[in-house]
């Protein structure tokens, strides 16, 4: 994949969300509840609803591309998104594969079930991206090889999830480093130089808060009804907070964003004992 190009990224993107951040003018989907759907399950999370919504909702390729490439054109903001699209991949099929798990378990039925969520997910999404005509044939291949890698490991990513979320923590402090710290934005301008001293230090103050964690604070809302009322309360946040997904009415606050979860979502995972 060409490494300036924001094609292949685009394509990545429209696995999780519709080519646009905000609903079609004609769209027959109210607002505030086409927002949940995008949204409330994780920002830029593929679902198997989502080609149907973005049929009804969506706006074109070109748009979405128009959009991807005016504000990331930098390399290193193109090397965040090549990590970011391993982790959004991973996260997103171990979260079907557990969803899958507990519509099996909730029906009494079995192993087929289970893998239906996953299966229908990479189906539809692998069929909405090959339609997607206007993309290079390059990356629709890719991004649906992406889609395939993906649902090939959607059993481990739960298995490993613990010890993915130390990994997960560099990841972390980069977009704290560039986005907090240096006020960055995707475009890259005005980027001050790398500084990897100061990432150490951000990815050891966050091993420390997660050793920490894992030592006082694994399992201690584990319960079933500490998880159900935890889960309402996430939910309950989520979809309010995707209302102004990307916090433009609230100033830019980032503790208002579904993308906060980001951060401090492994906190949750540990304390309930939750993938």
């Amino acid at each position: 994949l060409r490494p300036i190009s924001s094609a292949p990224f685009v394509s990545s993107h429209y696995v999780g969300v519709m080519p646009s951040s905000s609903p079609s003018s004609s769209s027959p989907v109210p607002e505030p509840l086409l927002k949940v759907l995008l949204y409330g399950g994780a920002p830029f999370f593929g679902w198997p609803f989502k080609p149907a919504l973005n049929a009804v909702a969506g706006e074109k390729y070109e748009r979405a591309y128009a959009h991807f490439r005016q504000d990331h054109q930098d390399p290193f903001n193109l090397f965040f998104h090549c990590l970011c699209l391993v982790f959004q991949l991973g996260f997103n099929y171990g979260l079907l594969s557990e969803v899958g798990k507990a519509v099996a378990k909730l029906t009494g039925s079995g192993e087929k079930v289970a893998d239906l969520v996953p299966m229908a997910t990479t189906a539809a999404w692998s069929w909405t991206l090959l339609r997607a005509r206007n993309a290079p044939l390059v990356v629709r291949i890719a991004s649906v090889a992406a889609l395939g890698l993906a649902h090939s490991l959607k059993n481990s990513i739960p298995e490993w999830w613990r010890e993915l979320s130390w990994a997960t923590g560099v990841v972390e402090m980069m977009a704290v480093q560039v986005f907090v710290m240096n006020k960055g934005d995707t475009s890259g301008r005005g980027r001050p130089p790398f500084n990897l001293r100061q990432l150490l230090g951000l990815v050891a103050v966050r091993s420390a808060l997660r050793l920490g964690a894992e030592r006082c604070a694994a399992g201690s809302l584990a319960s079933i009804r500490a998880r159900l009322v935890v889960n309402a309360l996430l939910a309950t946040w989520m979809a309010k907070v995707a209302q102004d997904p990307f916090a433009a009415k609230s100033g830019g606050k980032a503790t208002k964003t579904p993308f906060v979860l980001g951060l401090v979502g492994w906190l949750q995972a540990v304390a309930t004992e939750q993938p």
